[in-house]
């Protein structure tokens, strides 16, 4: 999957398909694979930090017998209206993210991600499963990470563009 502004590309070799759609299409397929969009996937691994311009940030803790997190209230100021951004959750003793909801401008959960099984890669910590639902979209996928690279070599442009396979196909 590629992605490039608001049009992303899909290739499914087992399926000899290739699907190219708008990233901000609605979910109407009865395939949830068919619903995937890369928003999705960059929303849950790079986790956007506040606007100062435009953004309030409060702070909660809640520690209680079973639970000890912080959750940071990500609220957009649009004039005199608040508008609920997203919710992260860090753990109160490691301070690793374990949760993430996204809102919709209804203030409906659009997005909610968990993270777990925090691993050093290089010196970077990242988790190694990532757990995405997506409600509105009826799907939920589960990203385990066995290794990643960050920056690894030259990033050009061509790395961001995914091509469509030659297909090639005899009668018989």
């Amino acid at each position: 999957m590629a992605s490039v502004g608001n049009e992303f590309r899909l290739s499914i070799p087992s399926k000899s398909r290739f699907i190219e759609g708008a990233n901000d299409a609605p979910a109407k397929s009865p395939n949830k694979l068919e619903n995937l969009r890369p928003t999705a996937f960059l929303s849950a691994l790079l986790i956007e930090p506040p606007d100062a311009k435009t953004d309030v940030t409060l702070m909660e803790d809640d520690t209680d017998e079973t639970k000890a997190v912080y959750i940071l209230f990500i609220i957009r100021r649009n004039g005199d209206k608040l508008q609920p951004l997203r919710n992260v959750y860090f753990d109160r003793y490691t301070l690793q993210i374990v949760r993430q909801k996204i809102f919709d401008p209804s203030g409906e959960i659009l997005s909610e991600s968990k993270y777990s099984g925090w691993k050093l890669f290089g010196d970077i910590s990242f988790p190694t499963v990532v757990d995405i639902k997506r409600p509105k979209d009826n799907y939920e996928v589960t990203l385990t990470i066995s290794d990643i690279k960050f920056n690894a070599g030259d990033i050009t442009p061509e790395k961001f563009v995914l091509v469509q396979p030659l297909v090639i196909s005899f009668n018989k």
